[in-house]
């Protein structure tokens, strides 16, 4: 009678601590420094599928010529959040994915709007890692920078080794 008991009484302690492991939820951003916006995809407790679509700005200068450019965007990135469980133990929100993770980071850049000629550094596909943090308010919002290498594939410039950086400011819309 008494492992009955003794088991009834420990049994909501374990569920509850089931349930206090950390996981990655989905999220649709509203980016406003490089407007556009992006969903990410929970796909386990600590990996989610990211995708951006996105504006660019810049400017480019040519012989004493400086041209303001728009430039669309795409950007995947396969992301695992590694230290959920650390930030919970030191008290630290984990909420909308806010922690650091290390990504396979995919980007496509178009040309340019209303500007065919230029070319950039970056038109074409980059494929590379990069190590990032997010963090959520409880406001929705966002915050989130990344930075690695990857190699560009462009099809008007030599295949090279090329920095790969993200700073974004944004709300996340919904829960």
């Amino acid at each position: 009678m008494k492992k009955y008991f003794l088991t009834f009484l420990l049994v909501p302690f374990v569920l509850f601590a089931q349930n206090d492991k950390p996981t990655t939820v989905d999220l649709f951003k509203v980016n406003i420094l490089n407007p556009g916006i992006t969903y990410e995809k929970s796909l386990t407790e600590n990996t989610t599928l990211s995708l951006d679509a996105n504006l660019s700005f810049g400017l480019a200068v040519r012989n004493n010529n400086t041209t303001f450019l728009t430039t669309p965007y795409l950007r995947g990135q396969y992301r695992y959040y590694y230290n959920l469980d650390k930030r919970i133990s030191k008290g630290k929100d984990v909420s909308r994915n806010s922690g650091g993770f290390i990504a396979l980071n995919t980007s496509y850049y178009l040309s340019p709007i209303g500007n065919d000629t230029y070319i950039s550094n970056y038109d074409g596909f980059t494929l590379g890692g990069v190590w990032g943090f997010q963090k959520t308010y409880k406001s929705g919002f966002n915050l989130e920078a990344s930075a690695g290498l990857g190699n560009n594939f462009s099809s008007n410039q030599a295949h090279k080794v090329m920095p790969v950086l993200n700073f974004t400011i944004g709300w996340v819309i919904g829960k």
